[in-house]
């Protein structure tokens, strides 16, 4: 079972602010030298982009280049700034969930360890500001719901050669970018930013040698721990409302989707009983309507509200969710040709839109950071 091609989903003047303030903001990020020499089909400024579009970025060896594509025709599409970086290391970033920001992971030109030596760089839809220095590429970011608060990870050396992690948060409000260190732990593999909805607590997992555990961290910074899988999880969703996480949990090369309930004990596969898809799930995404979404492998719809299924057999192949624009019209989507993760086939990337239509991107080295949302 995959998405649907056809299921049809529900349709859906800015004042011109001085670019002379954007400039002064990406004076950092040019002197470092991760702001590269405008790309030859020109820059742009995505606050006047109206209506929602993909924030992609096309990779090259030592340069990313950032672009705004138009899900209605992906042929369609703004160059916003090109991004210097050590050759090798892509650039990682994230929109918030309004779309109206954006955070990206560099690791600059000449850097030596991408587990220490990487810029925050954030953008309000003008050039890029540097936020912060010395973060953890493989950390990853998350976002609060209401996209003021930013969260990454650091990653500090240990006397024994191990590293301690350090969950950190940017207060992004107002123009600055002021950091507070949430938690510190020196027993785990890794330990990855998950966000916060509302005034609730901020969540991030640690995940080691016995398995996954969501932390909350109250304002206060009194910590909780609750136990999620004896195993790998990643993909970690919190529903709009903050009330639910999902994610996927790997058992081996099985992959399953789980859901949390965050204000009660419960915790349990996000398929109905009887429903289970026998290939197991995978990438849970939320609609902006609080419905839960995930790729399947094999029969069974279950309790994931998926964006339709196409009768067995009659599709070879599944998709796997990446995200809801934020007004709920697009989905974005990665494409396998083959039957699951131990047989994905031939991978793409691809966005439906609401006439039920799937518009493939093809370009060679493209990543989908997010959905931006302009001025209307």
């Amino acid at each position: 079972m995959r998405l649907s091609r056809d299921h049809r989903l529900p349709r859906i003047p800015r004042r011109v602010q001085a670019l002379a303030a954007a400039a002064a903001l990406a004076v950092a990020a040019l002197a470092l030298g991760v702001i590269a020499p405008p790309a030859s089909s020109g820059s742009g400024d995505a606050r006047f982009a109206g209506g929602p579009h993909l924030l992609v970025s096309i990779y090259a060896d030592a340069e990313s280049t950032l672009w705004l594509v138009d899900p209605a025709d992906p042929s369609r599409r703004q160059a916003l700034f090109p991004l210097a970086h050590a050759p090798g290391w892509a650039v990682e970033g994230t929109v918030s969930p309004a779309g109206g920001r954006l955070a990206l992971l560099v690791v600059p030109p000449g850097a030596r360890d991408p587990a220490t030596d990487t810029l925050l760089l954030v953008s309000d839809g003008g050039p890029p500001r540097v936020v912060a220095r010395g973060l953890d590429l493989r950390g990853g970011l998350a976002w609060s719901s209401d996209g003021a608060e930013l969260f990454a990870r650091r990653a500090l050396p240990a006397a024994d050669g191990s590293r301690r992690y350090q969950l950190v948060a940017f207060d992004l409000g107002g123009g600055a970018s002021n950091e507070r260190t949430l938690l510190e732990r020196d027993d785990v593999g890794g330990l990855y930013p998950v966000g916060r909805a509302g005034d609730g607590p901020a969540y991030a997992v640690a995940v080691g040698a016995g398995g996954s555990a969501l932390i909350a961290i109250d304002g206060d910074g009194a910590t909780s721990l609750r136990p999620l899988s004896p195993g790998v999880t990643r993909e970690w969703s919190l529903s709009p409302g903050g009330t639910r996480l999902a994610y996927t949990e790997q058992r081996g090369t099985s992959l399953r989707v789980m859901l949390l309930d965050l204000d009660g004990p419960e915790l349990r596969t996000a398929e109905a009983t009887g429903s289970i898809s026998t290939g197991g799930s995978a990438s849970p995404v939320w609609h902006p309507d609080g419905t839960l979404h995930a790729g399947h492998f094999g029969a069974g719809d279950g309790e994931i509200q998926t964006a339709g299924a196409d009768p067995a057999g009659a599709a070879p192949g599944f998709d796997l969710p990446l995200g809801w624009s934020p007004d709920g019209a697009y989905l974005a989507l990665r494409t396998f040709g083959g039957t699951g993760p131990g047989d994905p086939g031939a991978q793409g990337l691809a966005v439906l839109g609401p006439d039920g239509t799937s518009r493939a991107l093809t370009d060679e080295g493209l990543a989908i950071l997010g959905w931006w949302h302009g001025a209307d």
